[in-house]
């Protein structure tokens, strides 16, 4: 276990428990800054991103400002996790579960450790291990570094908190660390927070009117708990599909109506058509289709 995961261990009995810090994301990915330059000889973090999808397929990615590549040995990043969302649970202000790669050629090294309440500790659990690869991994490329797991890993809450810290050792106590967010250097209780995204839009769509060769606007209404969404509409006659228009990704506010553009063909009968909506998130999740009708005049 690397010095900073023994440090957290070794103060968290003056730890008071806070607030949970930061807020819940509106999307399923989600992006974190972090102040860079102050990391000393430790490895830099800079930005932070979260997404999960459908699958329960969590990932972490990291970006430092100083390095590329694999890390050397002596260096590691780590991931602590509020798996629960319980701040009493846990070390500091409720991290459930600790994700160490040590840096080490020609691969890194990769370890789990769980908090023992007990012994007030983080201690490694190999129950992980035959599931790496599988269930949980980790990767870089360039200057990004991936940390990627099942939610059912670590049964993660619909919001969990987590904080990410990088370490540069040396000897004795000469050692650098980066933590993101800065307040959650020991005995800090600051955490990032991130909503998983688990449920499928909702669509409505509305019903909507046009003359031939003229363009129609195809009105409809979509909600999301990541609040991103991309729709496909299908004009029908009976069974048959007239055309498809599909949009590009875009919010998908409660309460406010949205519309995509179709060109009338002028030989089109007049009549009554219908079109139907269906909406995908960014975790992949898809509504089910609405239809509306569309009268053409």
């Amino acid at each position: 276990m690397s010095r900073l995961a023994l440090a957290f261990a070794c103060l968290v009995a003056f730890v008071l428990i806070p607030g949970v810090a930061g807020s819940a994301p509106a999307r399923s990915q989600t992006s974190y800054t972090d102040r860079t330059g102050e990391a000393g000889r430790a490895p830099d973090i800079q930005t932070i991103a979260v997404a999960n999808d459908r699958e329960g397929a969590t990932a972490i990615d990291i970006r430092l400002a100083n390095r590329t590549g694999p890390l050397p040995a002596g260096e590691y990043l780590l991931v602590y996790l509020d798996a629960d969302g319980n701040s009493a649970s846990g070390a500091g202000s409720g991290l459930d579960f600790l994700v160490e790669a040590l840096g080490a050629a020609p691969v890194a090294e990769l370890r789990i450790y769980r908090w023992d309440l007990a012994r007030r500790e983080f201690t490694f659990d190999p129950s992980f291990a035959p599931a790496y690869g599988r269930d949980w991994g980790y990767s870089s490329s360039g200057s990004l570094y991936r940390f990627s797991f099942k939610r059912a890993v670590f049964n993660l809450a619909p919001t969990f908190r987590f904080v990410v810290a990088a370490e540069s050792t040396g000897t004795g106590t000469n050692f650098d660390t980066d933590w993101a967010p800065d307040g959650a250097a020991p005995p800090g209780t600051e955490t990032f927070s991130y909503r998983l995204d688990t449920q499928p839009p909702v669509v409505r769509a509305v019903a909507s009117s046009g003359k031939r060769g003229k363009t129609a606007k195809l009105s409809y209404r979509v909600t999301d708990d990541s609040g991103v969404t991309q729709e496909k509409i299908r004009i029908l006659r009976g069974s048959r599909v007239l055309a498809t228009v599909s949009t590009t990704p875009g919010p998908a506010t409660p309460g406010k109506s949205y519309f995509v553009n179709w060109k009338i063909p002028k030989s089109l009968k007049k009549g009554v058509l219908r079109f139907c909506v269906t909406s995908t998130d960014e975790a992949g999740f898809a509504s089910k289709a609405s239809c509306a009708p569309l009268k053409i005049t």
